[in-house]
């Protein structure tokens, strides 16, 4: 009995995605390929406080040696695609990250990376810096408020997903009208993702969105579309093994 709720969910979710893909192709079919921008999104590589599962939001941790390593791997999943620049959230972990696909381009060339704060994680307020489980002691009506679905709803000194997401899809194309029918690098964060394929599929994406993961969108302002999410690079658990903190930090609101 306990089966037919489950099946069916898993039956709504494949029918969902086929749905979206078959969206997609057309959206993308629809583009003018010398106005379009191919734009690769990464999520960056793991840091000491996504192993502890502490709320990094937009507090400024670096990669720790997991991280160093799955952004050399990227750099190696990427290092024969073509790429007319590399953007990058200017958050030292999200750098790093773009730092190491950025130096290893075909030729030996290496291309500047270029940061803005618009590609930033959400603001997580005066739950920045602590774990999950300190939040539940110290802060749990702000950590309520971080784990509503209203778009409106900020934790106490943070941000909005509204407001998050209007920077972000206004960075996004803003930067995209610069590279018209080119391919450009974006290294941002988890919830920056998350909020790209909602804003290209109208809703939330319904899994974690994991270290060093590599995503493919197509953006000719207003429209976007999805070429492929989860290009797979063999990076992608956030701790190296798909363990119990892989998915930590992959969340639309953890950072």
């Amino acid at each position: 009995m306990q089966c037919i709720p489950t099946c069916f969910m898993a039956t709504r979710l494949e029918r969902r995605e086929q749905q979206d893909a078959q969206r997609q192709r057309k959206a993308a079919a629809s583009m003018d390929e010398a106005r379009a921008t191919n734009v690769f999104l990464v999520r960056h590589g793991q840091t000491d406080w996504n192993a502890e599962m502490r709320l990094q939001g937009q507090l400024d941790p670096p990669l720790n040696s997991l991280g160093v390593e799955q952004a050399e791997e990227v750099a190696a999943a990427l290092a024969d695609r073509p790429l007319d620049a590399v953007y990058s959230s200017d958050l030292t972990r999200a750098v790093q990250t773009a730092r190491a696909v950025a130096g290893r381009r075909p030729g030996g060339q290496t291309l500047e990376v270029r940061t803005s704060p618009q590609l930033r994680e959400r603001s997580l307020g005066v739950l920045q810096g602590l774990t999950i489980a300190e939040a539940a002691v110290q802060q749990p009506e702000a950590l309520r408020l971080l784990r509503s679905h209203d778009p409106a709803t900020s934790v106490p000194g943070g941000e909005s997903p509204g407001a998050m997401r209007q920077r972000v899809v206004a960075d996004i194309e803003r930067i995209c009208e610069q590279h018209r029918g080119q391919s450009i690098l974006i290294v941002a964060h988890g919830g920056v993702l998350h909020h790209v394929y909602a804003h290209v599929c109208g809703h939330s994406y319904g899994g974690p969105i994991t270290n060093a993961s590599v995503h493919h969108i197509k953006v000719q302002p207003p429209k976007w579309a999805l070429v492929q999410w989860n290009m797979g690079t063999d990076t992608a658990s956030g701790d190296g093994g798909g363990g119990p903190h892989a998915a930590f930090g992959g969340g639309a609101n953890e950072g």
